[in-house]
């Protein structure tokens, strides 16, 4: 699964699932990163 990270003016936008996803702070990347690998780990471990 290929993520594309890109910025619309101060939205920072990522295309995830063939959908884009947009966040306005950059702060929220942290966050949204983590829970992104805790989910990828997750679904590694259960599938």
């Amino acid at each position: 699964m290929l993520i594309n990270k890109y910025e619309k003016g101060k939205m920072q936008c990522v295309d995830w699932l063939d959908r884009p996803v947009c966040i306005l702070q950059s702060s929220h990347w942290i966050l949204f990163s983590k829970l992104y690998i805790y989910a990828m780990l997750v679904s590694y471990v259960f599938l």
